[in-house]
């Protein structure tokens, strides 16, 4: 694909979050939002809808390191140390 082919690409979250910084009332929030904007463009922050609003999930921990991340409500708790995919029922319960 070239450069030019993204053209036509639209991102909705982008698009949301830009409406929703002149939909909020108070600069604060306005603030936050920009915030969570600017994350999003440099990569550092995935965002997640709920209920119509933003939850914010890291894409990169404090030390620069890139995350994995799992959506929201997928049925599954993590990856382990070789990459596998944790699901719920695979994790004993203690009582």
């Amino acid at each position: 694909m070239s450069e030019g082919d993204n053209n036509n690409v639209i991102d909705y979250t982008a698009a949301k979050l830009e409406r929703l910084i002149n939909e909020v009332e108070s600069p604060v929030e306005q603030e936050t939002v920009m915030a969570i904007l600017d994350g999003y463009y440099l990569g550092v922050l995935g965002i997640s809808w709920e209920g119509g609003f933003p939850m914010v999930i890291p894409l990169v921990s404090k030390t620069g390191e890139k995350l994995r991340v799992l959506p929201p409500r997928c049925g599954a708790l993590g990856y382990d140390s070789y990459g596998k995919l944790i699901k719920e029922e695979e994790v004993e319960q203690g009582d």
